[in-house]
């Protein structure tokens, strides 16, 4: 089967959403960033037409876990999704419990999800050796934007306060904790207001005033930022960060 997920560890995508409020702006941005992964990926031929979720083609990956149903769980205060396919998994592991032991996250219990794309790995494993609260197959289709959507449609009406969604596989981590900008931000910035928050170095961020910025334009943001807010561009800058 051909591999859609990405193994390269890249923290633009690693992002905290508020997942209570304005749904459908939530979904809008999750949908706006697969037609960007469509279209990229078809340009570049690594894109295979394929029935996500199908379960004729994927009969084994569709049942829930029978001793717990995240989607009828009452309503968490954060919830970590990640999206696993053959990362490391001490690594991983390690990652899981830095985010367990912020301190603004702990008061808040972190639940931790994680979406195996991988069938080669046993499920039961992977909860045990991560530590993890929930572990779900998904088949290997539509990348980690996929996985994410996937979630937010599932647990529509049961979704945490906030969900901090990411690649298993993350940069902004050492051998003894969370990088400075990582934890900056989940530690000084993150707090109940927030309603989207990319957890990305201050290289990834760039400020545009509507789409326009002195080294790289993006005509089309004040588009999106209408379709997703119904609103036109306020007057103060918009912090956008990409890889």
């Amino acid at each position: 089967m051909e591999r859609e997920e990405d193994e390269t560890f890249t923290s633009s995508q690693c992002l905290i959403c508020n997942t209570t409020q304005n749904h459908p702006k939530l979904i809008g941005m999750i949908v706006l960033f697969l037609i960007a992964t469509i279209i990229i990926y078809g340009a570049s031929g690594k894109l295979a037409i394929k029935s996500p979720f199908s379960e004729k083609i994927h009969p084994h990956t569709i049942a829930k876990d029978s001793y717990y149903n995240i989607s009828r769980s009452p309503i968490r205060g954060f919830d970590v999704v990640l999206s696993y396919y053959a990362e490391n998994v001490p690594f991983v592991a390690r990652f899981i419990d830095y985010l367990r032991n912020v301190s603004t996250l702990q008061r808040l219990k972190p639940f931790i999800i994680v979406y195996n794309k991988n069938s080669n790995i046993n499920n039961t494993y992977l909860k045990h050796a991560l530590k993890a609260d929930h572990v779900q197959q998904l088949p290997n289709v539509g990348r980690e934007g996929g996985t994410y959507l996937y979630h937010i449609l599932e647990n529509y009406n049961t979704l945490a306060n906030h969900t901090l969604f990411s690649q298993a596989g993350i940069e902004g981590i050492t051998s003894t904790g969370l990088e400075n900008w990582f934890s900056n931000r989940l530690e000084k910035q993150f707090n109940s207001n927030v309603g989207y928050m990319p957890l990305v170095s201050d290289k990834w961020m760039a400020l545009y005033d509507c789409g326009i910025n002195p080294n790289n334009n993006m005509l089309r943001l004040a588009e999106l930022w209408a379709l997703i807010e119904q609103t036109l561009c306020p007057p103060d800058k918009q912090a956008v960060s990409g890889n």
